[in-house]
């Protein structure tokens, strides 16, 4: 009940790091070590709609390093949405495993920014909603609403235009509110 003065803002997800991935081999690079079938993500993306799936990074013997949310933003780009503890060891593992591929692995949590989108008003990806067409329907569960990666001057934008948009005297949700949410 405490959550559902929140329904329908906009959250930003500070506790969230963004990792981007780009080159040629991008796609089959990621491929070989997530759990996830990231090739499956070009034919999420045909409508051309934002697009993300959830995956897991392994250890040589099979323990969970960490959760991500994977999105494809086109043939050779990919960004990986992980918890901010985990970004270096995510990021030391994806080098570590590049050797000579010619890719660009970088953490572009400085300009880049997880937002999410608390149900009603991610209900449903179009106009009606008046979610941008960045957002992505949360990849894990279709109940916590919908996500966007977006450049941070975007994300300000977004975040503002929904505090702005709230007529009524209640705060807007914090990090700790969309934790709660998601249990």
């Amino acid at each position: 009940a405490a959550m559902q003065r929140f329904t329908g803002s906009l959250v930003n997800l500070s506790d969230r790091a963004i990792l981007r991935v780009a080159g040629a081999t991008s796609g089959k690079f990621l491929q070989g070590l997530c759990t996830q079938d990231v090739q499956s993500l070009s034919a999420l993306r045909a409508d051309g709609r934002s697009a993300a799936l959830p995956a897991a990074f392994l250890s040589p013997k099979g323990k969970v390093l960490c959760e991500t949310i994977i999105q494809q933003r086109d043939e050779s780009e990919f960004l990986l949405d992980c918890h901010r503890d985990v970004a270096k060891s995510l990021m030391r593992l994806l080098i570590r495993h590049r050797l000579r591929e010619p890719l660009s692995i970088e953490d572009v949590s400085k300009g880049h920014q997880a937002i999410a989108a608390l149900p009603p008003a991610a209900g449903a990806a179009d106009k009606a909603t008046g979610l941008d067409e960045a957002f992505f329907l949360d990849p894990r569960f279709v109940a916590m609403g919908h996500r966007a990666i977006v450049e941070t001057g975007k994300a300000t934008e977004l975040l503002e235009a929904a505090t702005s948009a709230n007529q009524s005297d209640v705060s807007a949700p914090t990090l700790e509110d969309y934790h709660f949410w998601q249990i």
